[in-house]
């Protein structure tokens, strides 16, 4: 018998004429993790949000949702849900005591509580963050402590919007890993809706597609492979199958990297192309020795940082959840002042502005919360508001901004009832329209799809292009290594190293992109089809 049984389920939200899910129907088997993919506003957030009564949007439903494996109608405890946002799903101001709010609100005893809170906490990596204040951590701990507070509950059923885009690789791979012990010891169902879904698609047991609100695809990953690689979500395919499918090799397809270095031993390849010196410049933005403290007796989070940013160039900075890379880009923003050291923007200090703007100085912030960037009723108001020049001068540039990341259709909408995706690009839109000299992005992949994905990396080759500046903080490995000039690396707030990105992944064992385990040095799956000797549309 299925767990969770979906029957021909549509739904509308209010005064709007297209419907967000059209007859859509497929079953969860108990213990089973099933793979929920769709371009961004495809309905996968809706469908998550209907299959947990609690959070159900307002509007028109038809057809029916069965808990068959639960013995009665589900209540709050029996469907987790974590959600895109993670500050959305905290509720407490200490680690500690967010673990504890479901079960004690399960109604178990203290100590029942505290065993619960304790196991969980081991589960999850999260003893050394027991006693923080959730202020304190980083978007992706916060992200790990409301998967963790879900888990806590002991759900039946799991739903995940989104739950690694903010994590860092070797966190997304090791929650991956908790998702494989929980179902297999605890017998947990999993849906889980992913944009960065090449590290769990071959684990799925079940691939799920939306495309406009309508089911596409619902089959086994091989066969789902297929399905997918003649669409846009194809660049979320793990890397192994790309090669496959870009080879045009016979069979199944291969089910992990070992596979896919097989399809390359038997090839000859071209060498790669190797990065040529750019000529130096002066630097639009200096960072010299710069160190911030969030509290007295606490290791810094900047810690002694010098660094260049040269116009005419993408640097892209990766490392662990809590290294230090979102205060970082503060910093440089001026929305916070450093405890020592400076920040220099075309060779004047930099002010700081300490209740903050995201747009300063000729430089401007991406947060890793694009809702803090709205502050009008609708997105076009909000996109009206942000234009420097005159009023009739606006209606073209926003309206080619907005063609360019598929925002048009949402000028009328409340920004706060956007998807996550949605959020990120009208928020992108919406600093591109001030042209600022130094463009800072924190996690800007997230919520995206491939498409967006791509608009995102032409249009920051753009900006280089013009003389302007881009520092992406990121944990997408994949979009670091396409679109970046340089990389740099960050540990517990200390820069470690800086170069371009064939030579930074070189050295590296883990911050490695899918590529360059199949073939030492590549960055692209595309790189290695062209050095087989395979034409690559661009």
């Amino acid at each position: 018998m299925a767990f969770l049984t979906v029957e021909a389920l549509s739904f509308t939200y209010p005064n709007k004429s297209a419907p967000a899910l059209k007859n859509v129907g497929f079953t969860l088997e108990p213990g089973s993790l099933t793979l929920l993919l769709g371009a961004t506003g495809s309905g996968k957030s809706t469908l998550l949000r209907l299959l947990k009564p609690e959070l159900a949007p307002f509007g028109k439903q038809s057809g029916r949702i069965r808990y068959d494996g639960l013995p009665g109608d589900p209540t709050p405890g029996d469907v987790g849900f974590v959600q895109q946002d993670p500050n959305a799903g905290i509720v407490t101001d200490k680690v500690y005591a967010e673990l504890a709010f479901a079960p004690e609100n399960a109604g178990l005893t203290k100590n029942e509580v505290r065993l619960r809170v304790g196991e969980t906490a081991s589960y999850f990596g999260l003893r050394a963050l027991f006693d923080r204040n959730v202020e304190s951590l980083s978007g992706g701990e916060k992200q790990l402590l409301s998967l963790a507070a879900v888990a806590a509950a002991d759900p039946k059923l799991l739903l995940l919007d989104e739950p690694t885009a903010m994590l860092d690789p070797i966190a997304a791979e090791r929650f991956f890993d908790t998702l494989q012990r929980l179902r297999r010891e605890l017998g947990l169902t999993v849906l889980l809706a992913e944009h960065r879904f090449a590290g769990i698609f071959q684990r799925a047991d079940r691939v799920l597609a939306l495309e406009n609100g309508a089911l596409t695809v619902n089959d086994d990953p091989a066969e789902a492979a297929k399905k997918l690689g003649k669409t846009a979500l194809a660049g979320g395919l793990p890397a192994e199958t790309r090669l496959w499918m870009g080879l045009g090799e016979p069979g199944p397809g291969p089910r992990s990297l070992s596979d896919g270095k097989a399809l390359l031993q038997s090839r000859e390849t071209a060498p790669l192309p190797q990065p040529t010196p750019e000529k130096a410049a002066a630097p639009l933005l200096t960072a010299k020795a710069l160190t911030f403290y969030y509290a007295k007796n606490t290791p810094p989070a900047v810690d002694d940082v010098t660094l260049d940013i040269f116009p005419g160039r993408h640097l892209c900075i990766l490392g662990e959840n809590g290294a230090g890379k979102s205060t970082l880009l503060k910093l440089f923003a001026g929305l916070l002042p450093p405890f020592s050291g400076k920040v220099r923007f075309r060779d004047k200090d930099l002010k700081t502005y300490k209740r903050g703007s995201l747009y300063v100085n000729g430089v401007a912030l991406l947060p890793q919360d694009p809702g803090a960037l709205f502050l009008k009723d609708s997105v076009k108001a909000d996109l009206l508001d942000a234009f420097p020049g005159k009023k009739d001068e606006a209606g073209a540039a926003i309206a080619a901004l907005s063609d360019r990341f598929g925002i048009t259709r949402l000028w009328d909408a409340h920004p706060l009832d956007l998807s996550g995706g949605e959020k990120q690009k009208c928020a992108l839109v919406k600093l591109l329209l001030r042209s600022p000299a130094v463009l800072l992005l924190d996690e800007p992949t997230k919520g995206l799809d491939a498409d967006g994905k791509r608009t995102l990396r032409e249009t920051v080759g753009s900006l280089t292009a013009q003389g302007k500046a881009v520092v992406t903080v990121t944990h997408d490995v994949e979009f670091a290594a396409d679109a970046a000039d340089e990389c740099a690396f960050l540990f517990r707030g200390q820069l470690l190293t800086r170069d371009a990105p064939r030579p930074f992944f070189a050295k590296n064992r883990f911050y490695v992109p899918a590529a360059g385990r199949l073939l030492p040095g590549a960055l692209t799956v595309e790189e290695i089809l062209t050095a087989c000797g395979k034409e690559v549309a661009g």
